[in-house]
């Protein structure tokens, strides 16, 4: 996994750093899964960059990854010096189904690590989606279109979202026509491309 981050603090002993935890971080019982120490930033020119995660058997399916700018000092305790951002993780797939002779509603997997989840909507053409619903909270990832017109072409994009939501805008193109998810990436992971690589013996599709 690749984020990309801005801002850190470097010099001496300052890293990207990131921990996997079973409970987000706000809950007083969750538990560090584990930790690790991704970059140091000793220029400036690490200020602002992207760091590349290896979550293959640590990140479960309902576990949260956090991503934070830390000085490590040798005293075995972390002087922070960003805040902890939660990472959204996981393959976002999304449906269109048919209710009535109108209406359309759009359904989506829910993306672990989301706070809620921005639909664009917009007839096919080439303006940029407009911002139509932020649907808040990740139990029932859906939305319904009412009183379309008949016959007539549209595109659609629900986003998972954490911060500032309403920023994030569609891709001119429409999605690939094939997306790929693996229900145990401790098993086997696939890329975007459909590349698939096993880490260990088990069962998933």
């Amino acid at each position: 996994m690749t984020v990309q981050y801005e801002k850190a603090e470097t010099g001496t002993n300052e890293y990207i750093s990131a921990i996997i935890t079973d409970k987000p971080v706000t809950d007083a019982g969750a538990a560090i899964k584990y930790y690790g120490r991704i970059k140091n930033c000793t220029s400036k020119d690490d200020a602002s960059g992207t760091v590349t995660i290896n979550t293959a058997n640590k990140l479960g399916e309902n576990d949260y990854l956090y991503v934070f700018n830390e000085q490590c000092n040798g005293d075995k305790k972390t002087d922070y010096a960003s805040t902890l951002e939660k990472i959204v993780n996981g393959t976002f797939l999304a449906k269109l189904t048919a209710k009535g002779s109108r209406n359309l509603v759009l359904s989506w997997n829910k993306t672990n690590g989301a706070e809620g989840y921005d639909v664009f909507f917009e007839i096919c053409s080439k303006k940029q989606p407009r911002l139509t619903v932020t649907v808040k909270g990740n139990k029932n990832p859906k939305w319904t279109f009412k009183k379309l017109k008949r016959r007539q072409p549209i595109r659609h994009m629900s986003k998972p979202g954490l911060r500032k939501m309403g920023r994030r805008l569609m891709s001119k193109n429409h999605t690939a026509s094939l997306r790929y998810l693996s229900t145990n990436p401790g098993v086997a992971e696939v890329t975007k491309k459909g590349k698939i690589t096993g880490h260990k013996s088990g069962r998933c599709y």
